[in-house]
């Protein structure tokens, strides 16, 4: 079931490694701390992966015989 939830959000996303969907280098970093402001929260994908995986939790739950009672 793991696996099925992950290439679906790998289709969907590009990744299941946020590294890569934030389009950083494979590797170590050194991180530059910055302010979350709007302009810098707009430009960030974590927000839509987390809407993303929860959409695709969703649907595999309910396609599974789950749902909500």
């Amino acid at each position: 079931m793991i696996q099925e939830f992950a290439e679906k959000f790998r289709q969907e996303a590009g990744s299941i490694k946020c590294w890569q969907i934030l389009g950083l280098p494979e590797g170590p970093s050194e991180p530059v701390p910055e302010y979350h402001t709007p302009e810098y929260l707009e430009r960030r994908p974590c927000p839509r992966c987390v809407e993303t995986a929860a959409r695709i939790l969703d649907e595999f739950l309910e396609a599974h015989g789950y749902s909500e009672a």
